[in-house]
């Protein structure tokens, strides 16, 4: 019998899972470490003694009488960042959807052109985009020479910062299964004598289902644990968690806390990738239904 090598087409996956667990598994093991250690005595680093007091920090504090209270700041900057990832991945949607279609809609060669203007502003680092935008929306900027309000170090010149950012990664998903959509299947609903609306949620959006849970995890994850652009856009006025994370490494010196919330983080974007296979699994198949008009 002819001995089964191990180097078969599932080996060619075994340098990339490798690095995976060096490179993010290794880090991701100290930073959950570090979150069940004390802090350390002079104010940085950690003290190997198991404690669970990163995490119950984020939820309670404590006065200097020993009175213990709900702990509402990292709570509301935890909150703040999900309505900003959310607002984000919303506008995204609007945005991103329409214009995947259209692009699917075109001639094949003038596809190809689209999709590189598309992924033009991955060819520039994101330092230098962020910067491009302060530029953009600083006081004397373009936006307030031309009669517009001075938005940078707002709310929203992250929203802006973040919505550039993350709106190629809806587009291109969407456009990847509205390319190999067969656009007939919209004729026949109409033809079924249904309206446009219609039409829309029960065929065109169930067809692109996958495309659509694919665009929301790529844009919502790395928006809600986003640094840069809430960074200098926003120029930290409205704490965020990737922020705080960041000062709590950093200014504060409080490891097992800056640990605990990027747990936290980890956690909710397992929640969230989660969610997003749940309902691609058992989410209804994208077919035209037999209801789609009022003719019997």
């Amino acid at each position: 019998m002819k001995r089964k090598s191990p180097f078969g087409p599932s080996g060619v996956s075994y340098p990339a899972l490798t690095m995976g667990l060096l490179l993010i598994g290794a880090p991701l093991l100290v930073v959950s470490l570090f979150s069940f250690l004390k802090r350390g005595s002079f104010g940085s680093g950690v003290v190997y003694k198991f404690t669970t007091d990163a995490y119950s920090s984020i939820l309670i504090q404590t006065n200097l009488i020993g009175q213990h209270s709900l702990n509402t700041a990292y709570l509301s900057i935890i909150w703040r960042s999900i309505v900003l990832a959310l607002s984000v991945t919303v506008i995204c949607l609007l945005v991103g959807i329409p214009t995947a279609i259209w692009i699917a809609l075109q001639k094949k060669s003038v596809q190809k052109i689209l999709i590189i203007l598309v992924t033009i502003p991955f060819w520039v680092n994101v330092l230098a985009r962020t910067y491009a935008w302060m530029l953009l929306l600083a006081d004397k900027g373009l936006l307030s020479q031309i009669g517009g309000p001075t938005l940078l170090y707002t709310n929203w010149a992250t929203l802006i910062g973040l919505t550039y950012a993350f709106l190629p990664f809806m587009v291109l998903p969407v456009y990847a299964v509205a390319e190999k959509m067969d656009f007939r299947t919209l004729e026949a609903g109409f033809d079924l004598g249904a309206s446009g609306w219609r039409v829309l949620f029960k065929v065109l959006l169930p067809t692109l289902k996958y495309g659509i849970l694919s665009g929301i995890a790529v844009v919502f994850i790395p928006a809600l644990g986003a640094y840069v652009q809430p960074s200098l856009l926003g120029g930290n006025k409205s704490m965020l968690i990737g922020s705080l994370i960041n000062d709590q490494f950093g200014d504060s010196r409080n490891w097992p806390v800056g640990s605990a919330l990027a747990v936290l983080l980890v956690l909710m974007t397992i929640f969230a990738l989660g969610t997003f296979k749940f309902r691609g699994r058992f989410g209804r198949s994208a077919t035209v239904p037999q209801d789609l008009g009022g003719v019997e």
